[in-house]
């Protein structure tokens, strides 16, 4: 259901906020009613959070960031408090653009419908009278509004491969035109997989015909760092907001919450240099040649892991409440998972949708799956429960 998009983007002008009513005149002389014009487009949004299954959606472009942030409440109440918009010209041209942007982590205010957020996850403009869409962001593709006017992207590739970017929209606000692209990649003449380096240029071009410039890497995540200091806060109108006032449902009859267990007896995380301090008291597997990543298990404080076991995945289907069901094949596994003597996994990590798990028994002797993969947010090894 997800898509890696590596686009990069900047804005030209500072922004210029305005409030969600929409007045302004797109150029002419006639006030423009960009309430009424984006109306179609809030319509199929609300949709998309009120979908009780991924196969009732039609992801088309701009849904997908909304689904997968919507996916993450366990009520769908919640899920339309995670996912609001505003309507605001972005860069002085006269045109009001609609931005929806996730309230997952944003903040509330004291009227309890609005919220403060950045995270962009779809964004659409006005062109020939019509809706436009310009582009849109979800777990591995991100955009942030700078302070400057400017729009930052970030996506990942699995743990060794990501970009970031500093962009601007072009003047009538239907593209988004790259300014400079950072991004790591495999050195060339390296003696293994994980032999990094990284790389700017102008161009928005990823991998070797992108390697214009080489710049090091603490150079590379301080300029990250400073690009992401000041970022734009919009005061954005929840879908919660949006369906009250519309007259519009908020919750459905059985909710969507799983009865699965969320608190995982594993802790994981990226192999780094840490790994010696293990010396050879660790168990290990791999995947084979075509292994991207190295993952660390170990049990959390106070947990005992018996019958620790290493999945293959195949997305087999998805329960009306959005939860995925997978079948599972055990590649490898393990009496028990210590933290004396930790289990390391050289997985291969083929796409967005999971393809590797782990498997555990607690001490009562109830079961538990997980599958593995990164986290959209901050990169860390993310373990979520699923339906074997």
């Amino acid at each position: 259901m997800k898509k890696l998009l590596v686009l990069t983007l900047t804005m030209l002008l500072a922004l210029v906020p305005l409030t969600g009513c929409g007045g302004g005149t797109g150029g002419g002389d006639v006030p423009v009613d960009y309430d009424d014009i984006y109306a179609p487009i809030l319509e199929k949004l609300y949709n998309v959070i009120m979908a009780e299954n991924p196969d009732d959606v039609d992801f088309e472009d701009g849904t997908v960031g909304v689904w997968e942030t919507a996916n993450w409440a366990d009520m769908k109440a919640d899920a339309l408090a995670d996912v609001g918009y505003t309507i605001e010209d972005l860069n002085g041209d006269g045109v009001e653009e609609l931005i929806i942007c996730s309230a997952f982590a944003g903040s509330e205010n004291e009227d309890g419908w609005t919220v403060k957020a950045n995270e962009i996850l779809a964004l659409y403009t006005v062109k020939d009278g019509e809706p436009y869409f310009v582009f849109e962001g979800w777990g591995r593709n991100g955009y942030n509004m700078m302070e400057d006017g400017r729009i930052y992207n970030w996506g990942s590739a699995g743990a060794a491969y990501s970009i970031y970017s500093v962009n601007h929209l072009s003047e009538d606000a239907t593209e988004l035109i790259v300014d400079d692209y950072y991004f790591t990649y495999d050195d060339p003449d390296g003696a293994d997989w994980y032999s990094l380096k990284h790389y700017h240029n102008t161009t928005g071009v990823w991998g070797e015909d992108g390697m214009d410039e080489e710049i090091d890497e603490d150079t590379y995540w301080d300029i990250q760092h400073e690009l992401t200091a000041n970022l734009h806060d919009f005061t954005i109108i929840t879908f919660l907001k949006y369906a009250e006032d519309s007259g519009l449902p908020t919750s459905n009859e059985e909710g969507i919450a799983s009865d699965m267990d969320d608190t995982c007896a594993v802790e994981a995380d990226w192999v780094d240099e840490t790994v010696a301090d293990y010396g050879g008291s660790y168990y290990e597997y791999s995947f084979g040649d075509s292994a991207n990543a190295q993952i660390i298990f170990t049990p959390a404080p106070g947990e005992t892991v018996k019958n620790f076991a290493i999945l293959s995945l195949t997305l087999e289907d998805v329960t009306d409440g959005g939860v995925p069901i997978y079948d599972t094949t055990e590649v490898y596994s393990i009496d028990e998972l210590t933290a004396g003597r930790p289990m390391i996994v050289h997985f291969e990590f083929l796409g967005d949708i999971p393809n590797n798990g782990i498997k555990y028994c607690d001490a009562g002797g109830t079961c538990h799956y997980y599958t593995v993969g990164e986290s959209g947010y901050d990169g860390s090894v993310i373990l979520s429960p699923f339906i074997p």
